[in-house]
Parts: C-alpha cells; sequence; structure tokens
C-alpha cells in the first residue's frame, strides 16, 4: 500500500494501554481516519468491539493484521512514515505504538526510552504423584515473537548487534534479573530440574509419599519493564511521549503472545524476595518468584 494519502492516526498493536489512549484521543475528535496495523492474525474480541465503537463514532478505521512493523521515522515535512516486513509504507499525522516489546525497539531507534529495558521470564510447571503443583519462572533471551525473531529483536533491545555491552551490564544490576539468569542456570537441565524439585518436595512433606515428579505443562511468557536508571521494575504501562504526535505506550506482558486481555502486570513483590533460587516456600496463590518455584496444592490434599 503506497503511503500516499496521511492517515490521521496510524495505531501499531492493540495492546489495550494504546486502545485506552486513542479512545482519549477519538473522544475529542471527529471522523479520524485510522489505520490499525497488529502483528496477530486477528484482534481479540474486546480489541475489535473497540473498533466497531469507533466506526459508530463516525471514525474510519483499517484494520490490518498480520503486518508487523519494522521501521518507524519522522518524515522532513512532519508527520511519520512506517515500513512493513514486506516493505509496506504507511504515512500518518499522528503514532501511538502499543504493540508490546516492539514498542521498545522502535522507540531505541529514534532514540527514546533507552534508559528501559526488558526482563522475559520463561516458565513451566510440574506435577507430583500426590498431585502437588509447582511452577517454575526463569529468564529466557526470547521475546514474545517467539523463535528467531523473538531472539535477534532482545539481542537489538539489549543494543548487543552494536557491541555495546553496558545495557546488558545495566540489565543485571537488576536483582530480579540476576536471579532470573541463575534460575535458567539452574533449570536449565530437565532431569536435575526434577531431581531438585522431589527433593524440595520430599523436605517440606516428609510423609506425604512423594516419589516422583514430571513436567506438565510450560507456562506462558511474562515480560517485565525495567527501568535500568534506577535499577526497579516498572509498575504500570510506561509512556514515553516522544513528541506531540508520537507516543509509546510499553507495558509488562502477563500471558501468551497477547498483551491485551490480561493487562495486570507482575508486581517486584511477585518478582523479588530473599530467597535464593531453589529455596521458595509453598505461596498457593500467588505467582513464582523467577528462579523459585511456587506450590499449589490440589483441593483434594489441603484436605
Amino acid at each position: 500500500m503506497p503511503a500516499t494519502t496521511p492517515y490521521d492516526l496510524l495505531i501499531i498493536g492493540s495492546a489495550s494501554s494504546g486502545l485506552a489512549e486513542m479512545n482519549a484521543l477519538t473522544s475529542t475528535q471527529q471522523a479520524l481516519h485510522i489505520a490499525l496495523v497488529d502483528a496477530q492474525p486477528q484482534l481479540d474480541p474486546d480489541s475489535q468491539r473497540q473498533v466497531d465503537q469507533w466506526h459508530a463514532s463516525g471514525h474510519t478505521c483499517e484494520l490490518l493484521c498480520s503486518t508487523r512493523i519494522t521501521d518507524l521515522r519522522r518524515q522532513p515535512d512532519g508527520g511519520y512514515l512506517a515500513k512493513t516486513t514486506d516493505q509496506q509504507t504507511f504515512s500518518a499525522r499522528r503514532v501511538i505504538v502499543a504493540a508490546g516489546s516492539t514498542t521498545l525497539l522502535l522507540a531505541q531507534r529514534m532514540g527514546y526510552g533507552l534508559n528501559l529495558s526488558l526482563l522475559p521470564l520463561a516458565g513451566c510447571q510440574y506435577t507430583s504423584d500426590q498431585g502437588h503443583q509447582l511452577q517454575l519462572r526463569y529468564f529466557t533471551p526470547v521475546l514474545e515473537q517467539g523463535g528467531w525473531q523473538g531472539f535477534v529483536d532482545y539481542l537489538r533491545i539489549l543494543r548487543l548487534n552494536q557491541g555495546d555491552l553496558r545495557p546488558l551490564f545495566s540489565l543485571l544490576s537488576v536483582k530480579p534479573a540476576r536471579k532470573a539468569l541463575l534460575a535458567s542456570l539452574i533449570y536449565g537441565f530437565p532431569p536435575l530440574t526434577r531431581w531438585l524439585l522431589l527433593r524440595r518436595l520430599q523436605r517440606q512433606h516428609p510423609d506425604g509419599g512423594v516419589t516422583q515428579v514430571s513436567k506438565a505443562e510450560n507456562q506462558p511468557l511474562l515480560r517485565s519493564v525495567i527501568q535500568l536508571d534506577d535499577k526497579s521494575l516498572a509498575k504500570g504501562p510506561i509512556r514515553i511521549e516522544a513528541k506531540d504526535d508520537l507516543l509509546f505506550v510499553l507495558s509488562s506482558l502477563s500471558r501468551g503472545t497477547l498483551e491485551t486481555t490480561q493487562t495486570v502486570p507482575p508486581s517486584e513483590s511477585e518478582l523479588t524476595g530473599n530467597s535464593t533460587p531453589g529455596d521458595a516456600e509453598e505461596t498457593p496463590e500467588s505467582p513464582a518468584n523467577p528462579g523459585e518455584a511456587s506450590t499449589q496444592e490440589e483441593a483434594s490434599s489441603d484436605k
């Protein structure tokens, strides 16, 4: 699609935080020509209802799914030009980016958000022969895109492709990141993981008759936003207002590949703690700390 007639607004990604920003804008203006570009094959029901509401309010919204923006730049005469993986271009007077980890990637390419990084946490659940459930969280160098693209994008956010090690060292200076990396080393070998978890359950339940632990399923990816300047986890969405007409909205990810229905990010208390990897206490209701296993008892075993 040639970038001839510019859109009034280009929305990159369908994260709920970005759509909320869009709602505030559409409520004060009329008859906007909008393009919503999203890498997912289809919108989730909540996002689709939002698009339908824009149409009902008199706005025109063109929806382009399975479309990934790889480059965004300001044009000399104003406005912005976005380019996709298949070389399509979109021109817009105003841009809102709320596309998960791609948000930070595009922002940093334009020189914004250099004080931010991401901490992706993989997870898996194990069960014992007595019904105990344990969840592990540990560092993974792959973002929610998955596969080779998710790995390359994370290297770009760490700026390792530029030979600059400072962002990596800054990330490792944050305690949750160090714990998660240590956990990935400890729990990187399934036989060792099963043995460690079995020993833990046998210590916690000496009379429980636990003799076997097996992997049940993988858990959705978690991705936290790290503020490198004060070495803390971001609480709530981060708004990077680069210009009056350019906004980046970055949120933590609390489910799999979509960021639109579960928007509560993992809190600092869920991602930090005084225990070292392998020494977590039972926490029936809260998510596991990175590098620690949370133990959930089935209802039958509580009686």
